[in-house]
């Protein structure tokens, strides 16, 4: 379509002609080509008028393939890891495939993307995942989550957290957590239910009722 005077003269006047020195003449000609700006009107002006829309489209069109080859991988590639992708590709969506599949991703997801939910998301496909999540961020919910599942987990667990009831859950799947159990919490039935689990948790047990446990148990035979 032919231009009026004035439009070419609107066309010659931007300022946006600095953002196209240094291109490649080819890269040029085909931003041209693409616009279809009339022959008459080739000049740099013109061109870099509309580059930077073009130049967008086109990261738009590279960035969509991109990602389709990362979510079909995330989806169908048994082999798939988050390590494996640029980070500047690892968007927050890729990153949610990823954990549903395999929470130890979380320790490749970018930390601004690392929300709550993702978090516990991660936990609970892979309880070890809790030790990809920095210590002031592992809530109550992440760390009874991942010792309800795997005892030895205790000792990722902020002390503060460390309740009765939590070390108790703990030592009953994994009777050598009572190691990592606070002193002040080394109750004879936590002690006993360790033992239970684990006869070699008796090396963790307070020298007061060691003793006396073990020879309650041998006699009970359950041990």
């Amino acid at each position: 379509m032919k231009r009026t005077r004035d439009q070419r003269d609107e066309l010659d006047n931007t300022d946006d002609i600095s953002l196209l020195y240094g291109l490649p003449i080819h890269v040029t000609h085909k931003i041209v080509q693409y616009l279809r700006v009339p022959g008459d009107y080739h000049t740099m002006s013109v061109t870099s008028k509309y580059f930077c829309r073009l130049l967008a489209l086109d990261h738009f069109r590279q960035t969509v393939d991109v990602f389709e080859t990362h979510f079909c991988n995330v989806r169908y590639n048994d082999f798939f890891r988050l390590e494996d992708v640029p980070t500047s590709e690892r968007i927050i969506e890729l990153c949610q495939l990823s954990i549903d599949r395999n929470g130890l991703g979380l320790g490749a997801v970018p930390r601004g993307s690392r929300t709550p939910a993702l978090r516990t998301a991660a936990v609970m496909q892979n309880v070890r995942a809790l030790v990809c999540i920095r210590r002031n961020r592992r809530t109550f919910e992440h760390c009874l989550i991942a010792v309800s599942q795997d005892g030895s987990l205790l000792i990722h667990v902020p002390i503060t957290f460390r309740t009765f009831a939590l070390c108790l859950i703990a030592v009953a799947n994994y009777g050598l957590a009572l190691e990592h159990v606070p002193h002040h919490l080394r109750q004879r039935i936590l002690c006993r239910v360790a033992i239970l689990q684990d006869p070699r948790a008796l090396d963790h047990v307070p020298e007061l009722f060691q003793e006396r446990l073990w020879i309650e148990l041998s006699s009970q035979q359950l041990i």
